[in-house]
């Protein structure tokens, strides 16, 4: 809905990280006057990685000395479950060499993807001095929001995304469990639970430095104790990310959103509008991954959007036209036209 003044608001987040000051004057209000804005429009390039720190740790755990091993799969884009099956592969091998408790009861865990369901397998070959068993050798993927994590994870590793890539069941707090599932006839292989995933990120959550009166799930914000019990939000726009395999994301390397029906219009309860500053998260309040610690920091994590900032202001009332002075009405008298008796 338009108001009754209209101006507009071209950013660009690559200067000073999404902040922008506003003179007060024009964006202003008085008395019963309110203001609103909404997004019109939004383009970012698709610049972070598919895979990243955000969702590439998991471990091995053996049950038997109760050690946990970090994999990493490396950061990056993976173009199909072909290219993700060898980077795990690759991670997995990276980790055992680089481990030699691990290798010593560990000969090798090999993974295969398994297109008809869209999990992964994973075969253990135990070693031939390894005193641990079969059952001991466990696929743990975390994600404690609060408590502690078990010793021996790491920060990143205790909330990971890791396990929608795996397909695997989320650890959400110390517990002692396997986030694969084993087969009952074949203790050497563990398999997905749930069908697996290129990418953790489906869309990106435009945020604002302004208590609008929105709300959220605790989902959608790490720092919050998960729960029913709806939260103040700084989201202002949730914008879809198509991902699926490469082809869909070449054919969409800029996200980018365009308003249709005033979506995302919000009344401001605020009389003037002065420092701004916008960011984009993931679906967990958390920054978006990056290839380079600069990043950033050089512009190339920016976006662009566009904002109808909306003055309306009330009509005035009608008051009613005087009626003016009330006829008088006098008895007749002698006079000019009058007969005489």
């Amino acid at each position: 809905m338009r108001g009754d003044l209209t101006k507009y608001l071209f950013i660009d987040s690559a200067v000073d990280n999404g902040r922008v000051s506003l003179p007060s004057q024009p964006f202003s209000c008085i008395d019963n006057e309110t203001m609103a804005f909404t997004l019109l429009n939004f383009t970012m390039r698709r610049n972070w990685p598919q895979i990243n720190q955000t969702n590439n740790r998991f471990y091995i755990y053996l049950r038997n000395s109760q050690t946990f091993y970090e994999v990493i799969l490396p950061a990056g884009d993976y173009d199909d479950y072909a290219s993700i099956t060898t980077a795990l592969n690759d991670a997995l091998v990276a980790t055992m060499t680089a481990n030699a408790s691990l290798a010593t009861e560990v000969q090798s865990i090999t993974v295969t993807f398994t297109n008809s369901t869209r999990m992964f397998v994973f075969t253990i070959q135990m070693a031939n001095s390894a005193t641990a068993t079969l059952n001991d050798v466990e696929i743990r993927c975390y994600h404690i929001k609060d408590g502690n994590v078990p010793t021996g994870v790491t920060r990143e590793g205790g909330f990971s995304d890791s396990f929608e890539i795996l397909g695997a069941n989320p650890l959400k707090r110390d517990e002692d469990k396997n986030s694969l599932l084993r087969d009952s006839t074949n203790a050497a292989i563990l398999y997905s639970q749930f069908p697996a995933s290129l990418s953790t990120l489906d869309a990106l959550y435009l945020r604002l430095n302004l208590e609008l009166g929105n709300y959220e799930s605790p989902g959608l914000d790490m720092f919050h104790r998960d729960g029913v019990q709806m939260q103040n939000s700084s989201v202002i726009a949730r914008i879809p990310v198509l991902n699926s395999d490469s082809t869909v994301r070449k054919a969409h390397e800029i996200v980018s959103y365009e308003d249709a029906n005033d979506t995302y219009q919000k009344i401001l309860p605020l009389k003037n509008l002065e420092n701004l500053q916008f960011f984009v998260t993931d679906k967990r309040n958390r920054s978006l991954a990056q290839f380079d610690a600069d990043q950033a920091a050089l512009g190339l994590m920016s976006f662009n959007l566009t904002l109808r900032w909306d003055k309306f202001i009330p009509p005035k009332p009608q008051h009613p036209p005087p009626q003016g002075f009330p006829k008088q009405s006098y008895p007749p008298s002698y006079g000019y036209g009058m007969p005489r008796v």
